[in-house]
């Protein structure tokens, strides 16, 4: 009988986390994104940022580290407005996470949920300097912008986690 409940202890353990105490794996392009997520998610999640506060996610380079997290996401948050646009798909490719692939559940371009400004309504080319062809990517500089994000992640969380969606917070 002792045997047969240490073999039962010793499956339960194997098995992992139970999902009731899982948390979801949230991935951000910015370290803006993380707060916003962690913030949002609460204790119901953990937030990672691809890149650093004090560097600039224009210019950042797809590295080991970043597409490890990747392939461990649930949820990757991105800027958008093609702000990632020289790293971004590089490293989803490599992270190859079906999850966090354009068109899935857990690829959230927050662009989409917002109102962008400097959107471009002719030809763009490299010659007119830093231009956003899609809009100006530091759209969380307006706070109305922030809640409307926080709103679009409060949403994607409740969809990917219903047994946590009253936890999520907007």
């Amino acid at each position: 009988m002792r045997k047969m409940l240490l073999w039962a202890g010793l499956l339960v353990v194997s098995l992992g986390v139970p999902p009731s105490i899982a948390k979801v794996n949230i991935v951000t392009t910015t370290s803006s994104l993380a707060a916003l997520a962690k913030a949002v998610g609460g204790d119901d999640v953990s937030v990672e940022s691809l890149t650093k506060g004090s560097r600039d996610p224009h210019f950042a380079a797809a590295k080991p580290s970043m597409i490890r997290k990747i392939y461990d996401a649930d949820l990757l948050l991105l800027t958008g407005a093609d702000l990632e646009i020289a790293w971004l798909p590089a490293a989803l490719r490599a992270g190859r996470n079906p999850r966090v692939q354009p068109g899935q559940p857990g690829h959230l371009d927050l662009s989409a949920s917002v109102s962008l400004l400097e959107v471009s309504t002719g030809q763009v080319t490299r010659a007119m300097g830093d231009v956003h062809a899609k809009g100006n990517p530091h759209y969380l500089l307006d706070p109305r912008n922030g809640a409307r994000a926080a709103a679009a992640i409060a949403a994607r969380l409740e969809a990917i986690d219903p047994e946590n969606a009253d936890g999520y917070l907007v």
